[in-house]
């Protein structure tokens, strides 16, 4: 998180130093298509959890396992990645005020796990280890936008759609000794999830055309789960059915160009 914080110590620091010397007497026009390219990191947030069924009869686990199993695979994991991504939209200018409209993408590279690892309180010689992790490439998001021009510099705030296509996957483990099996389980799925978007940013006019632009962008992108049975050959006829469950939500920082193209 400190790296995190330094980060964006230095992208605002980059703008504010880059208009600083600059006379902002001449007001910019920012109205025009407008078409960007920009880098900087993803924080990705989930909270995860599996939860086991206690079925009637013929289970896998007994006893405590249930609620100690519920406890150990509820968590938070949080990742940090490079991230990079294209912008694309059209501002109209009205004196200070600023109305558009934007489309954006940017990778994400998230590959965020939990791994939990407990001694069963019910069988104080077997171990059970799970993993679950959430997984995510890219976002795109689309909305509108609304700020105010200053002389070289506008400030913005933007939400609307986001989408992305997120992976779940969850894997159970365990050392128990079963005519000399042990009790595995494991399932994934992915989905392109929809969700929404909000975000703040500012921009600085280079010339009449290029401008610098500094924009954060938090999306919540709601949960996803999967389910999959913990079996053991060993104990033929018991099993256990888990869902493991898991949720997305991003903070992007971008330091970016734009390009507006006049008279179109």
């Amino acid at each position: 998180m400190q790296a995190y914080r330094v980060f964006v110590a230095g992208l605002v620091g980059s703008l504010a130093w880059l208009g600083g010397g600059a006379a902002l007497a001449q007001q910019a026009d920012w109205s025009g298509f407008e078409l960007g390219g920009s880098i900087g990191a993803t924080g990705g947030y989930s909270h995860v959890q599996s939860v086991a069924t206690n079925k009637a009869s013929g289970n896998y686990f007994s006893g405590t396992d249930f609620a100690q199993f519920q406890r150990a695979t509820d968590d938070d994991i949080l990742q940090w990645r490079p991230s990079g991504g294209l912008e694309f939209g059209y501002t109209q200018q009205y004196g200070h005020i600023l109305l558009g409209v934007a489309a954006s993408a940017n990778t994400l590279f998230l590959d965020q796990s939990s791994q939990t690892s407990e001694v069963f309180q019910s069988a104080p010689t077997v171990r059970f280890s799970v993993d679950q992790r959430v997984k995510a490439d890219w976002q795109a998001t689309l909305g509108p936008k609304l700020g105010w021009a200053q002389d070289k510099w506008q400030v913005f705030a933007t939400g609307g759609l986001a989408v992305t296509r997120a992976t779940l996957d969850a894997t159970y483990r365990d050392n128990a000794n079963f005519s000399g099996f042990n009790g595995t389980g494991h399932s994934s799925n992915t989905e392109t999830m929809l969700g929404w978007a909000l975000g703040v940013g500012g921009g600085y006019a280079l010339d009449s055309n290029w401008a610098l632009t500094l924009k954060y962008l938090y999306a919540d992108y709601g949960s996803l789960s999967t389910s999959y049975t913990i079996t053991n050959p060993g104990q033929a006829g018991n099993t256990t059915p888990v869902t493991s469950t898991g949720d997305l939500k991003t903070n992007t920082v971008l330091l970016g160009v734009t390009y507006r193209f006049k008279g179109l």
